[in-house]
């Protein structure tokens, strides 16, 4: 696959328009900034890298200079672009009387934003099958694909496609005689269900005790602590349980990546992007000064990182946590649009719509293999009047906000997913949903298409705000990996109208 960098053609206006369709999509008191892609030869491949920085100055001057107009950054080739930090939208590079869309030049289009880092390497046999190379990165990282497609960290037990839990889990997984056979598992990490399958936890190995039992931090993720599942257990990253096909690891102290390929794959020429960003695209304002009409558009978006660490925010009294971000972040919005977008091997949620939206849409897109959740809508607790997080938490009564209605405006209120298909959503994480509603008002959630998710297909966290329409939407295949859920799942209902069941 022919590998692309992204540069931007510094340019206030373009005097002609990149093509009939795009101009079509808009109307024509537009001004376009024209995002090229620039072919190398491999030896330059990786030279110049592209900074967000440069292409948010473009919108900052062309705001400045045409404050009335609408701003559309059009990706003038199909390909991958790989952008060295998460485009920030804010209020001042957006917001005027006209509006901001990011779209490839022509619908159809192939366009990847890639929240990976294509890195060059020389690979050499190493033994058994094995093959390593030299890679010098100033960061570890989670995720790494080959020709486009995800490899599978060493692990125990092996990648099972077929397994139900985790595609392979194991009681002995961190068995004292597994790790004595260990060098140095720092930086490992241990996945496992809840003791009562209410989702998962995550643990990062820190140690080795003298008597064999682990070190870790972690295990914060769920939000009614019980510990590990006894047997659906599994670790990754581990140099020792390097030993299958499509299984790597990359040791950063001799910074060394080490790669198994299945029979038949050529290295020689195979492209190598590894993950590094959570974030593609945030748009980030606040209430008294919020992201307004922004539209983004025919986009894939792909490779950012796993964020299962991250998730450390309890929801209230459900067993969630959250990590506030995902592939695309809304926060702090008013009448902002995601459409037809792919969202292709994320690592932790997809799209993330938190605190203060208005008239949020999120529609026709294609969200599938995410480590986390597909779209969320989460408000902030200091909405809520008097809020518990955990299920044994009480408060006297005479402590209890009687006063009527959100304490504060920080929070999703008339926002819509519509004909959206999301399947295989929670490939990490287990407490995730393919939408999420939690502190939120309004939410609309209609022709959605979701199945083959680990937990519930569509979840409201409580009944705060309340107001939503849960209508016309084809859930099935749901709680594949976890229990005592179901393709619908509240905590809470209050004000919430289901007028069709899920499947």
């Amino acid at each position: 696959m022919k590998v692309i960098r992204l540069y931007v053609l510094l340019l206030a206006a373009l005097t002609g328009t990149p093509g009939a369709t795009a101009q079509e999509r808009l109307s024509n008191d537009t001004v376009y900034i024209p995002v090229g892609t620039q072919n190398r030869h491999s030896t330059k491949l990786y030279g110049n890298v592209y900074t967000a920085a440069r292409l948010q100055g473009v919108l900052r001057e062309n705001r400045q200079r045409y404050p009335g107009k609408t701003l559309a950054v059009v990706f003038m080739e199909p390909g991958a672009y790989y952008p060295d930090s998460t485009l920030v939208i804010t209020p001042e590079l957006a917001n005027g009387n006209g509006a901001v869309v990011i779209m490839p030049a022509h619908p159809g289009d192939m366009v990847t934003l890639s929240g990976g880092q294509p890195v060059k390497v020389k690979w050499r046999r190493w033994k058994n099958g094995i093959y390593k190379a030299k890679l010098a990165l100033p960061y570890t990282f989670d995720h790494l694909y080959i020709n486009d497609i995800q490899q599978i960290r060493a692990r125990y037990p092996n990648y099972d496609s077929s397994a139900q839990h985790y595609n392979g889990s194991a009681a002995d997984a961190v068995s004292p005689e597994r790790v004595k056979t260990w060098k140095h598992p720092q930086g490992g990490y241990v996945h496992a269900l809840h003791k009562g399958e209410w989702g998962g936890y995550h643990y990062r190995i820190t140690g080795v005790n003298p008597d064999y039992s682990l070190q870790m931090e972690g295990g914060y993720q769920n939000n009614r602590p019980m510990g590990m599942h006894a047997s659906r257990r599994f670790v990754e990253n581990i140099f020792e349980e390097l030993d299958t096909a499509r299984e790597w690891y990359y040791d950063q102290p001799a910074q060394t990546l080490y790669y198994k390929p299945a029979p038949g794959t050529r290295l020689s020429g195979a492209s190598v992007v590894v993950s590094r960003l959570p974030q593609v695209i945030a748009l980030k304002g606040t209430a008294d000064n919020p992201v307004r009409n922004v539209t983004i558009a025919g986009l894939r978006l792909a490779h950012t990182a796993p964020t299962f660490m991250d998730t450390r925010e309890p929801l209230l009294r459900s067993d969630w946590t959250i990590y506030r971000g995902g592939t695309i972040l809304l926060d702090g919005t008013e009448n902002c649009t995601v459409r037809d977008c792919e969202f292709d091997h994320n690592g932790g949620n997809a799209v993330f719509v938190s605190n203060y939206n208005r008239h949020a849409t999120i529609s026709g897109c294609h969200i599938h293999d995410a480590g986390g959740s597909g779209i969320c809508f989460v408000g902030s607790p200091d909405a809520v009047r008097s809020p518990l997080f955990e299920y044994n938490e009480s408060q006297p009564l005479a402590a209890i906000d009687t006063v009527r209605g959100p304490k504060t405006s920080h929070y999703p209120d008339s926002c819509t997913a519509y004909d959206n298909l999301i399947y295989r959503t929670g490939t990490i994480e287990k407490q995730t949903a393919g939408i999420q509603l939690s502190m939120a008002m309004n939410i609309s959630v209609l022709h959605n298409s979701i199945y083959d998710v680990p937990r519930a297909g569509i979840n409201v966290s409580e009944g705060t705000f309340g107001g939503h329409d849960i209508a016309y939407n084809d859930v099935f295949n749901t709680v594949l990996e976890t229990g005592d859920h179901g393709a619908f799942n509240s905590w809470g209902g209050t004000g919430t109208g289901i007028r069709t069941a899920a499947s």
